[in-house]
């Protein structure tokens, strides 16, 4: 598994009872190059001379899975070209970037190569996870109580905005409900004088209106209009219009009539 370029993750090997029962035994440095490469890094490897060596493979995997842990770690989205060149314990840039490209590649690392401003490596998205050591495991329960506390003080914050909406929406629908009761009574009210439809229409229309109504259906059409143009009047108040007799108007108006009459007899 060690020297296996595809397998990064070593946790339910190191759990398994045959390579517990390696420690305290004359193979104890192979449990302990299983659990470098679990969660250890190459600084680690280079700090301690007695640990077996390792083939060339091992170098540049033990090298990749140590840019997975300063990724993972790195406060910022950027880790600086002479942060890895330390951890790698490579000579120059080239080596280094030989590593990242590397590590790019497998899908281990989701970044870019940036040059400006002394050189980083840009981190662009996320980053291949890694075993967790023994004395990390508490830490790492605690983070997870504090995720998942704030995540269910956001759930009920959405629960308090959903009952508030539902709460309105309530308080809207009655809303409406008592204006179309109001607008079906109005209605109702003004249905029960059907036997007056006139009177209805002159007290919903405008003045304007209404006086050009009047006129229309008093006048039109009547053969003596020009007579009783000045002997009507009407009233744009709500007052329906009053005919107003004229003495000398209905004189020529009768005197009129009675010669057609005549002539016609």
């Amino acid at each position: 598994a060690v020297p296996d370029p595809a397998v990064h993750v070593f946790g339910e090997l190191l759990a398994a009872p045959p390579i517990q029962s390696l420690a305290g035994t004359p193979e104890a440095a192979a449990l302990e190059l299983l659990q470098l490469f679990a969660y250890g890094t190459y600084r680690e490897y280079a700090a301690d001379p007695s640990r077996p060596p390792l083939s060339a493979a091992e170098i540049a995997k033990l090298r990749r899975l140590s840019l997975v842990s300063m990724a993972a770690a790195a406060p910022a989205p950027t880790v600086p070209f002479a942060d890895i060149v330390a951890e790698m314990g490579v000579a120059t840039v080239r080596e280094m970037e030989d590593i990242v490209i590397d590590a790019v590649n497998r899908g281990l690392v989701q970044g870019r190569l940036c040059h400006s401003a002394g050189g980083c490596l840009l981190l662009t998205g996320r980053v291949a996870a890694r075993d967790v050591r023994p004395q990390e495991v508490a830490e790492l329960g605690a983070v997870l109580a504090r995720w998942r506390g704030e995540v269910e003080g956001a759930m009920a914050e959405c629960r308090r905005e959903v009952e508030r909406l539902a709460a309105a929406e309530e308080t809207e629908v009655a809303r409406r409900a008592a204006v179309e009761e109001e607008v079906a009574r109005v209605k109702a009210e003004l249905g029960k004088d059907s036997a007056a439809p006139d009177m209805q229409m002159r007290f919903l229309e405008p003045p304007v209106q209404r006086e050009k109504r009047y006129a229309s259906r008093t006048f039109a059409g009547s053969t003596g209009s020009r007579f009783f143009n000045s002997a009507f009047w009407l009233s744009s108040s709500s007052t329906p219009p009053v005919r107003t007799l004229n003495p000398t108007v209905d004189a020529r108006s009768a005197l009129c009539s009675f010669s057609f009459l005549s002539c016609g007899s």
